[in-house]
């Protein structure tokens, strides 16, 4: 029996032998069935296929991502683009609650150091041997430094207090994660701050962008993040698990505002 012919336009094509896919299991909407370019994407979409290529990830499962192909030192080397439309959607009464609890504006760096803790708290074991984070902030182009300690026991409201005060690391106190706004590589994190610096997260500015959603332009905001997972504390599956997470976090801002 011969199988029933599938009209396919010569882009959706394309897009099929580009990701792997058989037209056959793809509903066309086009004239009288053809298989256009948007049924791919969508049909893509809804199958929560791996990233595009070039993105320097690859989703392994509903949370863990792998490395880069290529380490940096003895750190595994993990590049995202964390969408940050639904942070920026309420970010105006955040901004309030902030300036009536902190007398100060909430920043997107604050934000971000909550996340990072959270997602390394999924390592329970690595947590229970450090008993708890102590985080280091380099911002401005590494001239200013704040100290968070024990920063897996406290909320992003009591982070954003004390990175206004300015607040250090006890002299001679572990340096468990950096997280800056500058170039450093995990090589400069270890000279300065020590072997023990287990994650290191440089995060750059966000900008607009549009991408294409089921043939269909999409606004979005993305911030790059570069993420080191030191390999000699933890291994890749679990430096997998954690620069999941922080992706999933970093999208998904309500999750932090309520713990």
């Amino acid at each position: 029996m011969s199988m029933p012919l599938i009209r396919v336009s010569p882009l959706a094509r394309k897009l099929c032998v580009q990701f792997g896919l058989s037209p056959q299991g793809i509903p066309g909407t086009g004239p009288r069935g053809r298989v256009m370019a948007a049924d791919v994407e969508c049909f893509r979409a809804g199958q929560d296929a791996e990233p595009a290529r070039g993105s320097g990830s690859t989703k392994l499962g509903s949370s863990a991502l792998a490395p880069n192909r290529e380490m940096a030192g003895d750190y595994f080397h993990f590049s995202m683009e964390a969408d940050m439309a639904k942070l920026a959607a309420i970010s105006t009464p955040i901004a309030v609650q902030c300036e009536k609890l902190l007398n100060g504006r909430y920043s997107l760096f604050d934000y971000i150091v909550r996340a990072v803790v959270k997602a390394c708290l999924t390592q329970a074991d690595w947590l229970a041997e450090r008993g708890d984070l102590n985080v280091l902030l380099v911002e401005d182009g590494g001239t200013k430094l704040i100290g968070i300690e024990k920063a897996a026991s406290k909320s992003i409201y009591k982070i954003a207090q004390e990175s206004r005060e300015g607040a250090t690391l006890p002299e001679g106190a572990r340096t468990d994660v950096v997280v800056c706004d500058v170039g450093l590589s995990p090589e400069e994190v270890a000279d300065r701050m020590g072997a023990a610096t287990s994650v290191v997260v440089k995060i750059e500015g966000t900008s607009p962008k549009v991408r294409i959603e089921c043939g269909r332009p999409v606004s979005k905001l993305i911030l790059p993040v570069t993420l080191y997972v030191n390999s000699r504390i933890l291994d890749e599956p679990a430096a997998g698990l954690v620069a999941g997470e922080l992706k999933t976090l970093l999208e998904n801002p309500v999750i932090l505002l309520l713990l």
